[in-house]
């Protein structure tokens, strides 16, 4: 998926791996029943294991399935990919407002800002420990997440401002694709780069939002994309006005939430007693 992530593969045995028994001369006649029971037995071991492989898969990267990871309630969640886009999800809905991207229902009755850089690695744990059940709250209704999209961290991408390449491919996706928005957001961070890197090359970010649904026309303007006005705006005024000083940071209905953030579970809960459940 992106450049340099190394892809996991099946085990896999070559017939070059055999051994070949050197000649000798013919054994006596009870040597020979022994060899040749000892030759079955190895065959039936062997076919056995074949087939309990194949019947296995082999790794879950071979079968296509997805890595998971446990949420609060103790089941488990796919990993970011692709979903259906037929609009009535609301993890489906996305829009810029206020030079903030806002990605959810209208009508829900709680709002959660959440203020980061695509290569804080604070931000990716964040969104590491909080994705699955943030994802479910947009989904059911019950919160909108706004998102607000800073790039003061370019300079901790050896030159290449990677905060604002990804931030800016980040809005077109929302204004072209707004379907594929969500997913894209988490795999930015799925896939985020080690601050003080190069960053994600505009290659692979484009392969990103390519799996989370973005189409060929808009991908295709990711590598010409300039500075956005509104996200040098955005960062100008959460710092001036917001008092933003730490990312992530997180607000419920405008209150700075100031529990924790790095376990599953107290956001959540938060957020859920903002909704009244």
């Amino acid at each position: 998926m992106s450049g340099g992530k190394p892809r996991p593969h099946a085990d896999q045995r070559s017939s070059s791996g055999r051994h070949t028994p050197p000649k000798a001369p013919p054994p006596k006649r009870d040597a020979v029943v022994y060899w040749l029971v000892g030759i079955v037995a190895a065959t039936v071991v062997f076919s056995v294991a074949w087939v309990t492989r194949g019947a296995s898969g082999g790794s879950p990267a071979a079968t296509g399935a997805s890595t998971a990871q446990t949420t609060s309630s103790g089941s488990e969640a796919p990993t970011p990919g692709p979903r259906p886009t037929d609009g009535s999800n609301p993890a489906e809905q996305a829009v810029m407002v206020d030079d903030a991207v806002v990605i959810g229902a209208s009508e829900a009755p709680v709002t959660v800002d959440i203020y980061l850089d695509y290569i804080c690695p604070g931000c990716g744990a964040f969104e590491k420990i909080n994705r699955v059940e943030l994802r479910d709250l947009v989904e059911s209704g019950q919160a909108r997440l706004r998102l607000h999209l800073l790039t003061f961290l370019d300079d901790a991408s050896s030159g290449t401002r990677y905060s604002t390449r990804a931030a800016n491919a980040m809005v077109e996706v929302v204004e072209r694709a707004p379907a594929a928005a969500l997913a894209f957001h988490e795999a930015l961070f799925a896939n985020q780069p080690a601050e003080g890197s190069e960053g994600l090359t505009d290659e692979t970010i484009a392969e990103l939002a390519r799996e989370a649904g973005a189409p060929a026309e808009v991908i295709a303007k990711f590598g010409a994309l300039s500075q956005d006005e509104r996200l040098t705006t955005e960062m100008t005024r959460v710092f001036a006005e917001d008092g933003i000083k730490v990312t992530p940071t997180v607000m419920i209905q405008g209150e700075k939430f100031s529990g924790d953030l790095f376990s599953v579970g107290p956001l959540t809960r938060a957020i859920q007693a903002a909704a009244g459940e």
